[in-house]
């Protein structure tokens, strides 16, 4: 399946994620927010 966008590849390619069902989507966007607030940090 291809994605139409670059996070929707990212999200699919982690398979860690799939145990968490419907929370999963949750959890990688918290990911990707706190690693982001991480860089802001630095600045």
């Amino acid at each position: 399946m291809t994605s139409e966008y670059s996070f929707q590849a990212a999200f699919e390619a982690r398979d860690d994620l799939k145990v968490y069902g419907s929370n999963a989507l949750m959890l990688f966007a918290l990911e990707i927010l706190t690693i982001f607030m991480l860089l802001l940090r630095k600045l």
